[in-house]
């Protein structure tokens, strides 16, 4: 049994990392937007943007991980969660 000050329990299949790095999005209705990483995994990346993403839309992310040189690295993702972000 939970109680309202309990936490409710970690569901993550991997370690998240905080990592804070800019990063470019293109979805279908926001094509070259911004976004922050707040944290990363092996299966996942929390970003923070002003932008309205949708669960299940697709995302290609464009960025530099901090420490890299060259190119920058794209990758397709898909948008499991939503939610507002009342800490910024």
């Amino acid at each position: 049994m939970r109680t309202m000050t309990s936490k409710p329990p970690d569901r993550r299949r991997a370690k998240r990392f905080t990592v804070l790095f800019p990063m470019q999005y293109d979805a279908s209705d926001e094509p070259g937007a911004y976004a922050i990483s707040r944290n990363v995994s092996q299966s996942g990346l929390l970003m923070v943007t002003g932008g309205k993403l949708e669960i299940g839309s697709s995302v290609k992310l464009t960025f530099q991980l901090p420490g890299d040189s060259g190119e920058p690295r794209v990758m397709a993702g898909r948008i499991v969660r939503v939610e507002p972000n009342d800490a910024d």
